[in-house]
């Protein structure tokens, strides 16, 4: 029997380790922390069709919080606007560690063994590959052997990060594409839902980064965000903010007051090796504009036990490579155009922000899930009417970049060669770095 070791009890990992083990492989799952204290402490968007396509048991109604529609926010907070209503959307809401109990409660119903509180050291390698892991339980380090380890670890992956450079797999993600959220949820005086009920926010108080407020009729969710960093003492500026802003809000805070750090950027170009893959936030999968990941990391994790089980088992580079070409055409193409969009917005000032909102340059076609329909003759044109030359320079990079996209698409390697990957990760890295 062929045996799968997870690193980290994250959704991806989670979902490859369902599917696995009821096709018959012996999978281990090694979480660092107690399973009552795993995942974030708030609420997240996903599809209710993910389950299903993920072969995985859907979650009861009950679990389940509705969409809310959205609107944006200049940083001087003059110009609102409202994004679409998109047909056809099923998007919900559900909380992180209510959904990571069902997707443990499914795993466990197929045989998957967990050990919880158990932290994970780095990758035991040899023969050119990853052989399992090493990992401290109980005050002892021991080693555990595999023919495939899962990386579901998150951003700072242990595992990740002691693989030889040699193997391919990037050891971190860039810090420019990390994003730092704060996010609690407050008692409300009275009901305070406003319309749209959720209110997205560039650049708030001049900070680099996105903050929000999603008013319902118990509390009101408010993230605080900043790529880079972020401190106790901004944070704290950025509500009382929002506090004049919704006086009914209080300052109980019901749940969270964490700062997590969320990959907010590109997908690692390569994220396999000979036994070993990546999934979720470990290879940075999450949607550059909001944030989410869930739906992509269940995507993942299926794509990849899907792969391993076509393989017949066969966990070698040149098999898990089709898991990662997948996945690269099938999921992480549809955000190309998104991050490149986040790339240049990130690159702005305030004030080039409100210029941009003022002037009606990003609208509810930019910012509402239609950007596809320009030309870059159309967008240049904009930017001619700017007269400033720091966009002008932005916006000509990003379709310089946009340029180069197809170009780099097709040159993704059908098949896996060492030499070949390589040279297409550096074309990978030259349009999104």
């Amino acid at each position: 029997m062929k045996t799968v070791i997870v690193a980290g009890a994250g959704h991806g990992g989670l979902c490859a380790a369902i599917r696995l083990s009821q096709n018959g492989y012996r999978v281990t799952v090694l979480e660092q922390k107690a399973r009552e204290h795993i995942g974030y402490d708030w609420h997240d968007v996903l599809h209710r069709s993910t389950f299903v396509n993920a072969h995985i048991p859907v979650p009861d109604d009950a679990l389940f919080l509705p969409g809310e529609h959205m609107c944006y926010y200049s940083t001087a907070k003059r110009v609102k606007v409202v994004s679409p209503r998109l047909p056809g959307r099923n998007e919900v809401y559900m909380d992180r560690q209510a959904l990571l109990d069902h997707l443990i409660d499914a795993a466990a119903e197929k045989g998957v063994t967990f050990l919880f509180g158990c932290r994970v050291l780095d990758a035991v390698c040899g023969e050119g590959r990853v052989l399992g892991v090493r990992y401290e339980c109980g005050g002892e380090t021991r080693t555990l052997r595999g023919d495939l380890v899962i990386d579901a670890a998150g951003v700072y992956s242990s595992v990740r990060q002691s693989l030889p450079a040699s193997f391919g797999v990037p050891r971190k993600l860039s810090q420019h594409d990390l994003f730092f959220a704060w996010r609690g949820y407050f008692a409300v005086r009275k009901p305070c839902r406003t319309d749209p009920p959720y209110s997205i926010y560039f650049f708030h108080c001049g900070t680099p980064g996105m903050d929000w407020v999603l008013t319902r009729d118990d509390h009101a969710d408010v993230l605080v965000g900043g790529f880079g960093s972020l401190d106790a003492g901004t944070v704290e500026a950025h509500l009382a903010d929002f506090r004049a802003d919704y006086p009914d809000m209080t300052d109980e805070l019901l749940r969270g007051g964490s700062i997590e750090c969320i990959p907010l950027g590109k997908t690692l170009p390569v994220f396999v090796c000979g036994g070993y893959a990546a999934v979720g936030n470990a290879a940075g999968m999450t949607e550059p504009l909001s944030g989410s990941g869930i739906d992509m990391s269940l995507r993942a994790g299926k794509m990849l036990a899907d792969t391993v089980i076509a393989a017949g088992g066969n966990t070698d580079a040149e098999a898990l490579w089709e898991y990662n070409r997948r996945y690269m055409q099938k999921v992480a193409r549809s955000f190309y155009t998104d991050l490149l969009l986040r790339k240049f917005l990130m690159t702005l000032s305030a004030s080039d922000i409100d210029f941009l909102f003022d002037n009606r340059i990003l609208t509810e076609k930019e910012l509402g899930g239609k950007r596809s329909g320009y030309t870059a003759k159309q967008l240049l044109q904009k930017a001619n009417l700017m007269r400033r030359p720091a966009l002008v320079r932005g916006i000509a990079d990003m379709l310089r970049r946009m340029r180069m996209l197809d170009k780099m698409q097709s040159a993704l390697p059908a098949r896996y060669a060492p030499a070949a990957v390589g040279k297409w990760a550096k074309k990978y890295e030259a349009v999104f770095g």
